[in-house]
């Protein structure tokens, strides 16, 4: 690694982009630490040795909630056997739904009169 000098500091796009998938590796480390360091008071509090002490509890929430972030596990993915949905094709689809919707809906009023 390059020591920072003088003069303006910066990560650009290309270097994020680039070092993303190492900063990210290096971040599940640490967080599996900070983990390890949870799950034993979890033990001790299992075992009868030792309270459950509520920060732990939200240390480990924490760091629950930052490797699901890491790892996109709140987003939908799309399975390999699915293809992307093109957006205007949805939109088609939404819009055909929305219209059989309201031919059903006067319908029902010209039958209702």
């Amino acid at each position: 690694m390059e020591a920072i000098g003088p003069g303006p500091r910066e990560i650009t796009e290309e270097q994020l982009v680039e070092s993303g998938p190492r900063v990210r590796a290096l971040q599940v480390q640490r967080l599996e630490k900070v983990w390890s360091v949870v799950e034993g008071h979890m033990d001790e509090h299992l075992d009868g040795t030792r309270p459950m002490d509520p920060r732990m509890l939200e240390i480990g929430l924490r760091v629950v909630k930052e490797e699901t972030a890491l790892y996109r596990l709140a987003k939908p993915t799309a399975t390999s056997d699915e293809e992307e949905e093109d957006p205007q094709q949805a939109a088609l689809d939404r819009r055909s739904l929305v219209l059989q919707q309201i031919e059903a809906a006067e319908a029902k009023l010209k039958a209702g009169s």
